[in-house]
């Protein structure tokens, strides 16, 4: 046997005894912490050790101590939080239910560069099926095994130690002073290396595991519980104008969503002709516009409600008016159609429904139907029609990252596109053809 073959055999000979003895005698509470905790550091924060090595070591002068300080005090910091959350018996569920977190949160944090906060945990509990299974990918399947499953059959084969409530108490509370006392010993030393670090990188929090998870959370159950319980009525004094007792009944018809960039419309000057049938009419295209931000749940509320962007807070259309209450009261018949996630709390208390996946084969699979869908239903509205109305048609638009799907076949103008939802697969002029040919689309429709 080589010697490299020998240090092999060892190593995995005293791996798999470390397991047996684990199962035959358990280990503590403190211990099992103390592996999730370096199970997550090692492979659920890659983008935070990106980050910080971008920070540290990318700069005219390395702050040796800084660099050495970092993997010990954020260790001591998620194994403090995870301390004080697993308690018990229910600590294994715990453990286990942040393991499986962080593994998709992480997954999505490497594959699409995003951060985690409140605003991406709101669109993680309001989103639905279709538009969750448009993220599913054997890479995330895989991932999630690994990070996630793998060491959650792990924690489920060992078993914990048990120990009287007073020894498991002193235990833990041994265990989170000496955590308590790195995590002050180190942030003491180093005051203005760590005070600099974090007041010049906010975005550090949002990226690492789990606690961005906690954080992100929490700012959704405050958001949450913070929103009124009744509801304000606004604009109880409207009254529709209605000179000329013979005049035909009016239709306003708003087309709302989604995901569609101003610097991509051929109306703003882009150089490509995304935008042919809007040209043809005399249209205005008001471009010093802003949303409210980048989530539905967040913009579509914001631009029905008359609060503005300043003093708008999640929630607020379950418990205050919008245009659309104001409309109904005022005696106009007014319509939610919806092709996307849902109005958010916009359309609740006016009639709304979602686009009929049976109106358009052609535009329709089991999962969603295109845009186009929409027009057949205006259509059925329009038959219907006695009087002045409004129709709010909600589109699925340009809803990322599987631009490709929303568009039927005849409109891939643009091409070569992107045809998957892993966008690092695919080479960047693909991933814009297949965005462009989105609105392409939503200007058709």
């Amino acid at each position: 046997m080589t010697p490299s073959k020998s240090i092999v055999h060892t190593l995995l000979s005293k791996w798999i005894f470390a397991i047996r003895n684990a199962r035959q005698k358990g280990i503590s509470t403190n211990l099992l912490i103390g592996l999730v905790t370096f199970w997550l550091l090692l492979f659920a924060n890659a983008e935070l050790w990106n980050v910080l090595w971008k920070l540290v070591f990318k700069t005219d002068e390395v702050n040796w101590q800084l660099a050495a300080s970092l993997p010990v005090i954020v260790f001591a910091w998620v194994f403090t939080v995870l301390s004080l959350l697993s308690w018990g018996r229910l600590a294994k569920p715990i453990l286990c239910l942040v393991l499986i977190s962080a593994s998709f949160a992480s997954y999505f944090m490497n594959a699409y560069g995003i951060v985690i906060d409140y605003t991406m945990f709101t669109n993680v509990v309001e989103t639905d099926v279709a538009e969750a299974t448009e993220l599913l990918n054997w890479k995330l399947g895989l991932w999630v095994a690994m990070v996630g499953v793998l060491p959650v059959y792990l924690i489920a084969r060992v078993p914990l130690r048990r120990k009287p409530w007073a020894k498991a108490l002193v235990s833990r509370f041994i265990a989170l002073s000496l955590a308590l006392l790195t995590l002050s010993g180190i942030a003491l030393s180093q005051y203005q290396s760590y005070a600099s670090l974090l007041r010049n990188n906010r975005e550090i929090r949002l990226i690492l595991v789990p606690t961005n998870l906690f954080a992100a959370g929490h700012g959704y159950l405050k958001r949450q519980l913070a929103s009124p319980k009744t509801l304000t009525a606004i604009g109880t004094d409207a009254v529709v104008n209605r000179q000329g007792a013979a005049r035909k009944p009016r239709l306003l018809v708003l087309a709302v969503g989604e995901t569609a960039r101003s610097a991509n419309f051929s109306l703003n000057g882009y150089s490509r002709e995304t935008n042919p049938e809007l040209e043809k009419r005399n249209v205005i295209s008001f471009t010093n516009v802003s949303s409210c931000g980048t989530a539905t749940a967040v913009s579509l509320p914001c631009m029905f409600l008359d609060v503005g962007k300043a003093q708008y807070k999640d929630g607020l259309a379950k418990s205050r008016e919008g245009l659309l209450d104001v409309l109904q009261r005022a005696g106009i018949s007014v319509m939610w159609t919806d092709n996307n996630s849902g109005c958010k709390g916009v359309c609740d208390r006016v009639p709304n429904h979602k686009a009929a996946s049976h109106a358009d084969s052609q535009l329709c699979t089991s999962e969603e139907c295109k845009d186009g869908v929409l027009l057949t239903e205006m259509q059925d509205f329009i038959k219907r029609q006695e009087g002045d109305a409004v129709l709010v048609l909600h589109y699925k638009g340009s809803h990322g990252p599987a631009y490709y799907k929303r568009y039927p076949s005849q409109f891939k103008k643009f091409a070569p596109v992107c045809e998957t939802n892993e966008l690092d697969k695919c080479k960047q002029e693909e991933v814009v053809n297949a965005y462009d040919n989105s609105i392409l689309y939503t200007d058709y429709v």
